[in-house]
């Protein structure tokens, strides 16, 4: 994220991991569209499964990027 203030490493290790969430998210929009279409049960289960877990782990993430973002770091020399 730009800010008008310094860029500190904890702002870039945050934008790291927000990129890093974007994508299981878009993950999980394509489950969300597919999973549905497919003929068998067993496999739409399957990838039901991986939905809620691949976006409650991407869910967790974002608070803790936030948490980075937010942290102070160490005091500069």
């Amino acid at each position: 994220m730009k800010t008008l203030g310094k860029e500190s490493q904890s702002a870039t290790v945050a934008d790291d991991m927000f990129a890093m969430c974007s994508l299981p998210f878009l993950a999980c929009t394509y489950l969300i569209f597919w999973a549905p279409t497919t003929r068998s049960p067993g496999l739409a289960e399957r990838l039901v499964g991986v939905l809620d877990m691949l976006f409650l782990g991407t869910l967790t993430l974002m608070p803790g990027a936030a948490f980075v973002r937010v942290s102070p770091g160490r005091p500069a020399r």
